[in-house]
């Protein structure tokens, strides 16, 4: 409860009223919050459901966190899960109830957390992306991205993350409940020069640099995949073992290059809308509430979609989750090795040619990227 004094009377307003008026909030409809809600009911119990049971894979296949490119995926997993278990919950439940339930200290409490799990999912699929441009375009290179180092730069990407995150709790910029008064970010609408200079910074630094990176790098990675694949398709016979691996070698890649990018571009998708409405908010005014509403909704489907790609793309995974529903089967043997392809190879003996021999290319096991 908030007491204010007006013309020498004493009235008191309850927690809403109060954060409706100092937050500047329009409420929508009951139809309008209804249908928040019951997406975000939908939306987060699958993102929630389709996390678990990607870090339960994790679980059950340690040797999966001994590929450096997992542990991006594992780092993706957690911040997608943290945003469904701090975010949706708060959101989901001031949406049935048309109004935010807990206070400003969870209006600041779910700002930061969501707000820093969101940072880290796009760095994560920044550092991701960089990776990959450095296992195709650079591969004499890829020696030096250790597990010790990744997990170096998963620290990195985090602190990053905290620095924006954090300062708003510093004095620049600020943590507020959204034009639709269900869940709490940075005030867009801030007019004071320190609050427009951290907007600008934080849709600059965090959003445009974010995907100049992993557009640059995958423009590289697409003309490099293409080249190699153009190489492989002409060779069909491979002369020695070593070639047929690297046969193998290529069309791993090439898969894995359409893993990446269907979940950058969708991510992408996902928040360019609310990126751009956040500039907009600076310097528009009166911008209605459906307008600030549909785009945050939008975005907060984008932890869902990472199981759903894994999903669609990678055979490994869905045998994982097959494995874990199947009575005839268990989680550690669904990832198993399989031929990809049979290549002919040269069969030679002290430096004479004797024959040709058909040779099964497998998959690495256990490796799910």
């Amino acid at each position: 409860m908030n007491t204010s004094i007006d013309s020498n009377v004493t009235y008191i307003e309850d927690d809403w009223e109060y954060l409706k008026r100092i937050y500047n909030v329009t409420p929508l409809t009951d139809g309008g919050y209804f249908a928040c809600a019951v997406y975000l009911l939908f939306v987060g119990v699958l993102a929630t459901f389709g996390n678990l049971i990607v870090l339960h894979i994790f679980y059950k296949n340690k040797k999966l966190l001994k590929n450096p490119q997992n542990l991006f995926i594992f780092n993706l997993t957690v911040s997608d899960l943290g945003i469904s278990l701090f975010g949706y919950p708060l959101t989901t439940t001031s949406c049935f109830a048309q109004r935010f339930l807990f206070g400003e200290i969870g209006c600041i409490i779910q700002g930061v957390t969501t707000f820093t799990f969101a940072l880290a999912d796009m760095k994560t699929l920044v550092a991701l992306s960089v990776y990959r441009y450095i296992y195709l375009c650079w591969p004499h290179l890829k020696y030096r991205l250790t597990i010790e180092f990744t997990r170096m730069v998963i620290a990195g990407l985090w602190l990053y993350s905290l620095f924006w995150t954090l300062m708003p709790l510093f004095g620049w910029s600020r943590y507020v409940l959204e034009p639709f008064g269900t869940s709490c970010s940075i005030d867009w609408t801030l007019r004071s020069h320190a609050g427009r200079a951290y907007t600008l910074c934080l849709i600059f630094f965090c959003f445009f640099v974010n995907i100049g990176i992993m557009t640059f790098s995958y423009v590289k990675v697409v003309v490099t995949s293409r080249r190699l694949m153009k190489r492989l398709k002409a060779t069909r016979t491979a002369v020695s073992i070593d070639e047929a691996l690297e046969q193998r070698n290529i069309s791993k890649e090439h898969r894995l290059v359409w893993i990446s990018m269907a979940m950058v571009v969708s991510f992408a998708i996902l928040w360019s809308p609310y990126a751009i409405l956040s500039n907009v908010f600076a310097y528009v005014d009166d911008i209605p509430p459906w307008v600030s509403t549909v785009p945050t909704m939008f975005c907060k489907s984008s932890c869902l979609l990472n199981p759903v790609i894994y999903c669609m793309f990678n055979q490994d995974f869905r045998n994982c989750v097959i494995g874990i529903f199947s009575r005839r089967r268990k989680v550690g043997e669904a990832v198993k090795s399989k031929p990809i392809r049979r290549v002919i190879v040269d069969r030679t003996r002290e430096g004479i040619y004797i024959g040709d021999a058909e040779v099964e290319v497998r998959h690495e096991k256990r490796i799910l990227f």
